[in-house]
């Protein structure tokens, strides 16, 4: 076995270097930013480390894990674990927090160290969700990662932050305490948190169901599904770049996650008894919500819509791998491909959201115009900047050799071999997203530069290298999905055959 604590250095290390920048005598720029980037970096160095361990333990049959007494009444422990998932997840925070914290002195112009020391403390509590083996303790990382989010729109944001910051509050709380009564409930029958005690707990369907509702109202906000999805525009639009940047690659995907953790191992024969409700509140995501996407004017809003469209194919891949209702009988090469391709499309829309994000934040940060209506002919300023805007939005529309075609396609094409009104209805967005992805860029990089634009600047080289490696991943994983898809193999058998277990009692 290893010996360093590398899951424990993952969570713990971004929060003590937080506490360094707080603790700084002579607090000023360069130093929160500085040490911001060096914590950044070491995590993604044991990263790197942790994914070396990880492959060479797991062809030994060894899991990468940590187990130690926490609150020994409640038999709850301090309980990490990294299968393939959670180390798909942590090399997706690594990443993203270290180009966010990067390009942050681009894109944020006041009090930098006080936001940073947010943004540690936000990567510190999602490595620790992503590696919680104890349901209590993922609650607890679950629940603090309100807070430094609810700060950095509160204090970071635009003109009407203070509404936004508190519509996000209050509806991501009140889907944690649903989450926290299921977990109690659960704990009590299970007489542990261990998560493995709760896959193996027998449950009714009534109980499933229970279950199931409250699941959704904690993780459906989260990811937001439809009709939860409310609070997301207004929390992308007032939030700072590096906040939005953090919201859509990261946030959006503990609700997600939670499905993968909670929901389809957990309450199996709830989901497949309310597979069609379901499945439609995906279908409505990717279509409604697309079809709203049309209508906007504002570009950040325009993007969280669409985040949340292109976030239904991670839903509606966790609900097709109950086959028998869905006319495919037993075959499991279709299963697997639906779990793995709304495992994935989880990581490419990370980065090309999080991409579109951090690219317009560089644009706003130069004349603070959100409105499509004032721009006009930035490529011929800006052709740089508009160069990597145009791979992003091609990423986002789903262009094969891009990062967005792989799991989309991958859920469409298992859908296929489902039902064919659901296939051809999740396509759809295909088409919406290819209409108000285009329209937004043709009216905003090309024409004559508006009264907006002529006075704007293309962006430093510096701040470009950052897209330049949003662009790289996402061209890798378009190109070469395998590099993802190799490490979700294992974890995505596993969870179809919880998913396909039934936890019915036996009497």
């Amino acid at each position: 076995m290893y010996e360093l604590p590398i899951l424990s250095i993952l969570i713990w290390q971004p929060m003590i270097f937080a506490a360094v920048i707080v603790g700084y005598p002579h607090r000023s720029f360069p130093c929160g930013y500085l040490i911001g980037c060096i914590s950044t970096a070491l995590t993604f160095i044991f990263n790197i480390w942790a994914i070396y361990t990880y492959t060479h333990l797991s062809q030994s049959g060894i899991v990468l894990s940590e187990n130690l007494p926490w609150i020994g009444l409640l038999h709850s422990n301090y309980h990490l674990m990294m299968d393939g998932l959670a180390l798909v997840m942590i090399s997706l925070s690594s990443i993203i927090n270290l180009l966010v914290i990067v390009s942050s002195k681009y894109v944020n112009q006041e009090n930098n160290d006080e936001l940073i020391v947010l943004l540690l403390i936000l990567q510190s509590l999602m490595n620790g969700l992503f590696l919680s083996q104890d349901a209590l303790l993922f609650f607890v990382f679950f629940e603090s990662m309100l807070i430094p989010m609810y700060l950095c729109i509160g204090r970071w944001g635009s003109s009407n932050r203070n509404a936004a910051s508190m519509k996000f509050f209050i509806y991501t709380f009140l889907g944690s305490i649903f989450l926290l009564i299921a977990i109690v409930y659960l704990g009590m029958s299970a007489n542990s948190f261990d998560l493995n005690d709760f896959y193996r707990l027998p449950l009714s369907l009534t109980e499933q169901s229970i279950l199931l509702l409250m699941f959704l109202f904690a993780f459906g906000i989260k990811i937001p599904m439809f009709p939860f999805h409310t609070w997301l525009p207004d929390a992308h639009t007032e939030a700072p770049a590096s906040g939005s940047v953090i919201l859509a690659a990261l946030l959006l995907k503990v609700g997600a996650f939670g499905l993968y953790r909670f929901v389809l191992p957990i309450t199996p024969d709830a989901v497949s008894t309310y597979q069609w409700p379901l499945i439609t509140l995906s279908l409505i995501s990717i279509v409604y919500i697309g079809t709203i996407a049309l209508t906007q004017t504002d570009i950040k809003r325009l993007i969280a819509y669409s985040s949340v469209a292109h976030m239904g194919f991670v839903t509606l891949g966790c609900w097709l791998i109950y086959p028998i209702s869905l006319g495919y009988g037993h075959n499991a090469e279709w299963i697997q491909m639906s779990i793995e391709g709304s495992m994935i499309q989880m990581i490419s829309h990370g980065f090309a959201s999080g991409a579109l994000f951090l690219a317009f934040g560089l644009i706003y940060n130069q004349n603070k115009q959100r409105d499509i209506e004032q721009y006009s002919g930035l490529a011929n300023v800006a052709p740089k900047l508009s160069a990597c805007f145009l791979f992003f939005c091609l990423s986002n529309i789903g262009i094969p050799g891009t990062a967005g075609f792989v799991g989309e396609f991958m859920v469409v094409i298992s859908a296929a071999q489902a039902h064919i009104v659901v296939t051809c209805l999740a396509a759809m967005t295909l088409i919406l997203s290819a209409s108000y992805t285009l329209w937004m860029y043709r009216r905003v990089f090309h024409g004559l530069p508006s009264a907006t634009v002529e006075g704007m600047q293309d962006i430093k080289s510096s701040a470009l290298n950052t897209l330049y490696v949003f662009a790289a991943i996402i061209l890798l994983i378009g190109l070469y999905p395998e590099c993802v898809l190799q490490f979700l193999h294992q974890p995505a058998n596993d969870l179809i055959q919880f998913g396909l277990l039934s936890k019915l009692p036996h009497f």
